[in-house]
């Protein structure tokens, strides 16, 4: 195995029925091996339809959650490079970080994060 892209391949527990769990809204919500991979190649092909290619930057200013996992991985095997923000960053702080790795895309996980971005540009 060389790449990141590959060690998910081979260890994405394909088939079991609980290889990501969260809680969520009161319940237990599982995703299957099979789920989390076919969500991680769709963010992939989305973003390499979007122009990220080999090298290019992708920020992502979220909570920890199942959809930062699936969007890191998801950068990874379209060949970017993640920029992990901190959700609780003021928003001079997260231009500071924007301005310096100039990504090609942003992810917000909330409207609020997403103003902090909006005030970076």
């Amino acid at each position: 195995m060389n790449t990141l892209g590959e060690v998910l391949l081979k260890s994405a527990g394909f088939g079991n029925p609980r290889t990501l769990r969260v809680f969520r809204d009161g319940q237990d919500v599982c995703f299957s091996g099979d789920q989390f991979l076919q969500s991680v190649h769709r963010t992939a092909l989305a973003l390499i339809r979007r122009g990220v290619s080999k090298g290019d930057t992708v920020a992502i200013l979220s909570e920890n959650r199942p959809e930062w996992m699936i969007m890191d991985l998801g950068i990874t095997l379209a060949g970017g490079i993640t920029v992990p923000l901190y959700m609780n960053l003021l928003a001079p702080q997260v231009a500071a970080i924007l301005r310096d790795a100039k990504p090609r895309l942003v992810f917000a996980s909330t409207p609020e994060q997403a103003a902090k971005v909006r005030e970076a540009f």
